[in-house]
């Protein structure tokens, strides 16, 4: 099967990465870093290789959690102090990859499309198991205290990414509204992966505005991390009035409502905020680009209707059949996840390609089923045909056809760049020459 569409093909040689990073913390703190740090690794190291070393270390302190804490509860501190160092050399090699890349004259399409892929996968947050009255996330170390819920749930990490939704629904059942933030907070924190590439596509440019989540973010979990490693996770149920590290001329000047909140509410809130205006911010940016364009902006604005309908669907789904959340979340979350990481896939060749902008996606035929069938009492007065604990041999295969569907995609994408232009994914096929481009990439220009 291919992916890439034979009349646009062409379109790979003209390609060019344009980027525009407004982060201070990148420009004045971190960019001198960055600079040494990329002295470190000889030319004859593909950027690819050091984009892939760095995703190797997410997946090692996974490997740590589950070793630690198969069940997902309570680990040892010291994992924490494990997660913050694996980040930070994911975030460090992933901030120097694009440097190899122009050290190397190997930069292309390929990079680009290996670069988000492993951000996306990077990116995945982690599950999470309550216990008694709260809610440990994982790996950040947070918790949300929540009304006592009797059912043994798992809950995604990523499904909670700003937990102050649920004092909007605070009047609902624990259960429902854990199901709305849930939802509400899967939409904000895909969101913001998903309208950056969607940004990028109508653009031509990646935009990193002054917090994203590859640099501040990546950061703030970093910091909570270290600190979750030192004083232990149960420091995010402190109000901030007491903690003991604010000096307390700061603590006492606090206003009572604020010296009240508890410290896992205002990270969390914090996070929401910047994933927030990251998508404001893209979208402006899109509006911006047609102007000037000349372009009409709707059609631009129905490349939001794959995602926002996808998480629409989502919720039907997870308020018809609330055992997903209390018993099999996690498989749900891992296929969501493929689902949009292959969504965000296309958009990104669409992008390097210049073809037309991709609305269909194989992968959400699962997501409909299973919503029409929770639904099927409403929809047709019948019984769905699988629930509860049936339910989960669905999930779980809907994962494995994602995941199955994503790597095919990946695999034959990057041999059909590699074929296309003479290059290898994972080492350097041609020396860089001394005019900095790369001697297949001039023969295909000129094709």
């Amino acid at each position: 099967m291919a992916y890439i569409i034979p009349e646009y093909r062409k379109n790979l040689s003209s390609y060019r990465y344009s980027g525009v990073d407004k982060s201070l913390v990148s420009r004045y703190v971190l960019s001198k870093y960055w600079s040494w740090l990329i002295t470190l690794f000889p030319l004859s190291v593909a950027p690819n290789l050091i984009t892939l070393s760095g995703l190797v270390c997410v997946l090692i302190n996974m490997v740590t959690l589950f070793y630690y804490s198969p069940d997902l509860g309570p680990c040892p501190r010291w994992v924490h102090l494990t997660f913050a160092l694996g980040l930070w050399i994911y975030q460090s090699l992933d901030a120097i990859d694009g440097k190899q890349a122009r050290r190397t004259g190997t930069s292309g399409p390929l990079g680009e499309l290996f670069d988000h892929g492993n951000q996306f996968i990077g990116h995945a947050t982690y599950p999470l198991k309550p216990k008694r009255d709260l809610i440990y996330i994982y790996p950040c170390g947070y918790y949300l205290r929540l009304r006592r819920i009797e059912h043994n749930a798992r809950v995604p990490a990523c499904l909670l990414i700003a937990c102050p939704w649920s004092v909007m629904v605070h009047s609902v059942g624990p259960i429902l509204r854990l199901i709305l933030s849930a939802n509400l907070n899967q939409c904000l924190g895909l969101a913001n992966f998903y309208l950056s590439t969607w940004e990028e596509y109508h653009t031509g440019t990646l935009y990193l505005s002054y917090f994203s989540g590859p640099v501040e973010g990546i950061l703030i979990i970093i910091a909570v991390h270290i600190i979750s490693g030192i004083y232990g996770a149960e420091f995010w149920l402190q109000p901030m009035g007491d903690i003991a590290i604010l000096p307390a001329i700061v603590a006492d000047a606090l206003p009572p409502f604020i010296a009240e909140i508890q410290l896992n509410k205002v990270s969390l809130a914090s996070g929401a905020l910047g994933l927030s205006a990251n998508i404001i911010a893209a979208s402006f940016n899109v509006y911006r680009a047609a102007l000037a364009n000349k372009r009409p902006i709707f059609p631009a604005l129905s490349g939001l209707i794959p995602f926002f309908s996808s998480s629409a669907i989502a919720y039907l789904w997870l308020i018809s059949s609330p055992s997903i959340v209390t018993k099999h979340l996690i498989p749900f979350a891992l296929y969501i996840g493929c689902s949009f990481g292959y969504q965000v896939g296309l958009i990104i060749l669409a992008h390097v390609t210049k073809a037309p902008f991709p609305f269909m996606n194989l992968m959400m035929v699962p997501l409909i089923v299973g919503c029409v069938n929770a639904n099927l009492p409403v929809i047709a007065g019948i019984q769905p045909f699988f629930t509860g604990d049936k339910e989960a041999p669905f999930l779980w295969a809907a994962f494995a056809f994602s995941l199955a569907y994503y790597l095919h995609f990946s695999i034959s994408v990057i041999n059909d760049l590699c074929d296309y232009f003479d290059i290898n994914c994972l080492t350097i096929k041609h020396k860089k020459q001394e005019n900095g481009d790369s001697n297949k990439s001039d023969e295909k220009k000129n094709m």
